[in-house]
């Protein structure tokens, strides 16, 4: 058994890794870009749907579905980018694969991908599906009725099951095809390069 003392600069440059790791576990850079997306986004949405009071409510239901279904499909992106490999993207971007070098970004960054799918855009729907479903039952049914607590309890309910059912429906296709839906991510962010690249050249 080696009983030798560490040598000081040994210890030095395992003191400086160690305060490295402890710092590097919360990304604030990150954090506050979340908070004051998420801020802005949720100002935004919170005046959209403020003006639903006035629009029909058929078209009011059209814009909660759309919102749960937002809801539901960024869970489904962000788990998927979370739990995907990136060894294949990486075979592709030794090959010079613009594609397989955008996935293999996805893949790195996975904790801030899945933070806004999930955290930002995920949470901001359910927020707003709630604000929007509160808003069609006052249009639908008068609050000092039996109808009204049943509606707004029927209707609260449904928004959640469809939400919460949706989310857990979707995991298991996220997990299973999560390289797909990289690739497919991947694609898109290569088309936007793109597109930036064309109008500098204009």
């Amino acid at each position: 058994m080696d009983t030798s003392p560490i040598p000081p600069e040994r210890r030095e440059e395992k003191t400086k890794k160690t305060a490295k790791k402890k710092r590097s576990l919360v990304n604030w850079k990150w954090t506050a870009t979340v908070f004051f997306l998420s801020l802005l986004i949720s100002m935004v949405l919170a005046v959209l749907s403020s003006t639903l009071e006035t629009m029909n409510i058929f078209v009011g239901f059209v814009i909660l579905l759309l919102v749960i279904f937002l809801g539901v499909l960024f869970d489904f992106i962000g788990l998927a980018v979370a739990s995907a490999d990136a060894g294949a993207f990486h075979s592709m971007a030794a090959h010079g694969s613009p594609m397989g070098k955008k996935g293999v970004w996805l893949v790195k960054n996975a904790e801030k991908v899945s933070s806004f799918c999930n955290d930002v855009i995920g949470d901001i729907s359910g927020i707003l599906s709630g604000a929007i479903g509160a808003t069609l039952s006052i249009s639908l049914f008068a609050a000092d009725t039996p109808w009204g607590f049943w509606g707004d309890l029927i209707l609260s309910g449904a928004i959640s099951a469809i939400t919460v059912g949706g989310k857990a429906a979707f995991k298991g296709l996220a997990l299973e095809n999560s390289t797909k839906v990289v690739s497919f991510l991947s694609r898109i962010l290569c088309l936007f390069d793109r597109g930036e690249k064309s109008s500098r050249k204009k």
